[in-house]
């Protein structure tokens, strides 16, 4: 049974190959498991940066050119579960590689979604990666109203559409991880940032995957 697994399995590699998600050419039989080829992977350079976005200080793992951005928009808008797996594996990566004490004695929370997205997309793509980050995990914000989809806009209109309401739910923590699949403006982050603060004495950093290239 095994030859013939094999076999029908082949079969099923040369007439439904399997794509890279940024490229979009056939992956290699060897990386059949990823959302990405060699040449794409060979990219995905951990690219630690931190940036201070007054009021608060970022971290990011990779840049914008990416080809992450594209596994993390296929694994957003077309729930691809591979491309999610791949993007895991890199998210791990970079977490493991930051220091200790920016995580220690820390309440890791997210960037929260109104309802109505979160029931037409069926998840939160920056909670999803807060499950990562060590630490205890709570939701520590919620989103009373819709924001403004950022999505294909440049950065002016971005700014000018990024006004939303988050509100602190009742909580005691002195230090706070706040985690995002990206930062570009850095609007969100800080809107986060302003309601978190008064009730953290001011101790909160942020971990997102990507980075724009300029914030």
């Amino acid at each position: 049974m095994k030859p013939l697994a094999r076999l029908c399995s082949r079969v099923l590699d040369i007439a439904y190959p399997r794509i890279c998600r940024h490229c979009h050419r056939p992956i290699e039989r060897e990386l059949q498991a990823t959302a990405l080829c060699a040449a794409c992977s060979r990219l995905c350079v951990l690219d630690m940066s931190t940036q201070l976005l007054d009021p608060l200080w970022v971290t990011s793992l990779y840049t914008y050119k990416s080809p992450l951005l594209s596994l993390l928009k296929s694994w957003k808008y077309s729930r691809d579960m591979q491309a999610l797996q791949t993007l895991t594996w890199y998210w791990r990566k970079g977490i493991v590689s930051m220091p200790d004490e920016y995580f220690a004695g820390a309440v890791v929370t997210w960037v929260p979604m109104h309802f109505s997205k979160y029931l037409y997309r069926g998840f939160n793509s920056a909670r999803q990666l807060a499950l990562d980050v060590p630490g205890e995990k709570r939701t520590l914000l919620w989103r009373y109203l819709p924001g403004f989809s950022q999505a294909g806009k440049g950065r002016k209109d971005r700014l000018a559409t990024a006004g939303f309401a988050i509100v602190p739910k009742k909580y005691n923590v002195q230090k706070v991880v706040l985690v995002d699949d990206i930062v570009t403006t850095g609007a969100t982050l800080r809107a986060c940032a302003v309601a978190l603060l008064p009730k953290t004495g001011g101790n909160v950093r942020a971990v997102t995957l990507l980075r724009a290239d300029s914030l």
